[in-house]
């Protein structure tokens, strides 16, 4: 088993290893009661009123958070504290392929629940059509695309591991010399075009979504219960993911080396180190998203999870916006519009956006 070395790249300072693996338990334990509340919450109480493909990309990313935490932030944790791997040989190399492959997950079915809540506004008599079997149809086909970093390990040198004391946990070496070639081509392909996919979504369904409100009628009224939780959802992964991406992309131009060409410096220790205690801030944030946000899941946590009664005044705390994602007014009787553009009213307003 091999490692970096422990001089340059370990935390020697027995308080701040403390610190870091209290955090990291932290979120373990906020990821995995969260995300096991977010799949109780869909799967059988159904408590998430946004359309139907929305609420199943929601469960495939809550699985893939607990994979995620599982995978990598327990082995983080627990190395951490005894300043070693403890896990064993086989955890050693099955961490780093289930790690990279529910981490290029989440960031894919992000990806696409942007995609899908912005056609949604625009394609908006389409959406009465989607069904669950869509949105486990797009998850599925997230997670096969997810195999690309295993795979690739795997034709390459699936050997080429070693444990990494700058964040504690078994890594990927990428010390093959055909990697000056694929690498690149793949950080941009799974890392850059994903992160500037969820920015460009959110700025749209913005834009979309302001636009459309100027323009509806008393008929047609769009609300924004799921475009606030979707925009909530692409800036927490933003914030979380972005800096991991921007240090595996920038690690070799930005990497110092020492007179033994050991690789030194602020951003291969330090900025690598925060990009990772980061990331997971994304598997956590989102049952807080839920809760604030969409005010069917906040009744289920009051009513199922902490057993108190659902009565008016508990709904002080409400987003204003958190209603339905639709209100329709009655049509009048006096003369106005065709019965023609009364239908497409009528179909605009119950289609789910």
């Amino acid at each position: 088993m091999e490692s970096n070395n422990y001089t340059i790249y370990a935390i020697h300072d027995p308080v701040e290893r403390i610190a870091c693996s209290v955090f990291l338990f932290s979120l373990l334990l906020g990821s995995i009661l969260g995300n096991t509340l977010i799949l109780v919450a869909t799967l059988r109480y159904n408590a998430l009123t946004l359309d139907k493909i929305t609420v199943t990309l929601i469960t495939h990313i809550a699985c893939s958070d607990l994979g995620l935490s599982l995978t990598t932030i327990l082995p983080r944790a627990v190395s951490m504290t005894a300043d070693r791997w403890v896990f064993g040989q086989f955890l050693y190399v099955f961490r780093v392929y289930t790690g990279y492959y529910f981490y290029q997950a989440s960031v894919f079915l992000v990806c696409a629940l942007n995609i899908s809540k912005l056609s949604c506004l625009l394609f908006g008599l389409r959406a009465r059509l989607r069904s669950r079997r869509t949105g486990h149809l797009v998850g599925g086909m997230m997670w096969v695309l997810s195999l690309t970093w295993p795979i690739f390990f795997l034709f390459v040198n699936p050997g080429d591991l070693y444990f990494d004391y700058r964040v504690y946990v078994s890594n990927y070496a990428f010390t093959d010399p055909i990697w000056g070639k694929y690498l690149p081509v793949l950080g941009a392909l799974l890392g850059t075009v994903p992160n500037l996919t969820v920015l460009v979504t959110t700025v749209s369904l913005l834009i979309v979504a302001f636009r459309a409100s100027r323009r509806s009628t008393r008929r047609c009224t769009i609300k924004w219960q799921g475009i606030t939780t979707v925009c909530m959802i692409a800036v927490v992964y933003c914030v979380s993911n972005v800096p991991f991406t921007i240090s595996l992309l920038a690690e070799k131009s930005l990497t110092q080396y020492d007179s033994d060409n050991n690789p030194v410096g602020w951003f291969y220790i330090g900025y690598h180190r925060f990009a990772w205690n980061i990331v997971p801030l994304n598997n956590v944030g989102n049952v807080f998203i839920y809760t604030w946000s969409i005010m069917s899941f906040r009744k289920f946590v009051i009513t199922k999870v902490l057993r108190r009664k659902w009565t008016v005044s508990g709904m002080a705390f409400r987003n204003p916006t958190a209603t339905s994602e639709l209100a329709t007014a009655p049509v009048p009787t006096s003369p106005g519009p065709s019965r023609r553009a009364i239908t497409v009213e009528r179909e605009l307003s119950t289609s789910t956006v």
